[in-house]
């Protein structure tokens, strides 16, 4: 029979109390924000996945429209975790490489913010986007880490594909946190603009593909310099834009690589 290998929790408590992070949004205060709760919210245009049950006929009779009702939530703060398991992110050796630094941080980050009760959803995205919706709780912390174990890095989704599909599902203020080794991929800037844009604390968490590359192959000094300025360059414009950018380099904890949050 298969083993399931789930990634390893690192304790990041403390860097994330220390950094800014928490202050954006604390535990348990309702926020009137759509999601299954009870009470109306608002009419929204209907979205594949959605249910049937919360189709407004009344609407639909009255425009031709599929409309849904909105509820309000009764959880707290949606917390996005998105990962790149693109084929770039096979870069480096068995045990240091973009997919397997990104799939501890995603576990680390989903269990700190579903210990304090927040909701998370963790989406991946490499030869398809996989979008687990989120939700408090043991039971998707189990989703999360079984989703985090079962990908491959395959494809080459741009992120930018990813943020158009997940847009109209963020509620408004989510806190989006993206890893990814931001390699070969010219819509990231884009795809960070619009969501900083639209009022999202945006924390890219970005394994540095060059220095796992380092690990495995010599890269003549200079070389390594200029791509590193090009990489640096990246991250700089991406911070332009609000975002909050590490650069996670394969010799730094993730623990440690979090304290960069509040520097930003």
């Amino acid at each position: 029979s298969d083993i399931t290998v789930f990634p390893q929790i690192r304790d990041i408590e403390d860097a994330l109390l220390r950094s800014d992070v928490p202050k954006m949004y604390s535990g348990a205060t309702t926020l009137k924000t759509p999601g299954p709760g009870m009470e109306f919210y608002a009419l929204r245009e209907y979205l594949p996945g959605d249910s049937f049950r919360s189709i407004n006929w009344k609407a639909l009779a009255r425009t031709g429209e599929m409309m849904v009702n909105e509820k309000t939530r009764d959880a707290v703060t949606d917390v996005f975790v998105i990962v790149d398991t693109r084929d770039v992110s096979r870069i480096g050796t068995v045990l240091k490489n973009p997919l397997e630094m990104g799939t501890v941080a995603a576990a680390s980050v989903s269990n700190y913010f579903l210990k304090r009760r927040d909701s998370v959803s963790l989406v991946t995205y490499g030869s398809r986007m996989d979008y687990l919706p989120p939700e408090t709780g043991d039971k998707q912390y189990f989703k999360i880490l079984s989703g985090l174990a079962s990908v491959q890095s395959k494809g080459s989704m741009p992120l930018q594909a990813v943020t158009n599909a997940l847009s109209p599902r963020i509620s408004r203020g989510s806190p989006v946190f993206i890893i990814s080794s931001l390699e070969g991929d010219g819509t990231t800037l884009p795809a960070i603009r619009s969501l900083s844009g639209k009022g999202h604390q945006v924390i890219v968490l970005s394994p540095s593909s060059i220095d796992l590359e380092r690990l495995v192959s010599r890269i003549p000094r200079m070389s390594y310099e200029v791509l590193k300025l090009e990489r640096q360059n990246r991250l700089t414009a991406i911070a332009g834009y609000g975002a909050k950018v590490i650069d996670w380099t394969p010799d730094v904890e993730l623990s440690q690589a979090l304290l960069q949050i509040n520097l930003g």
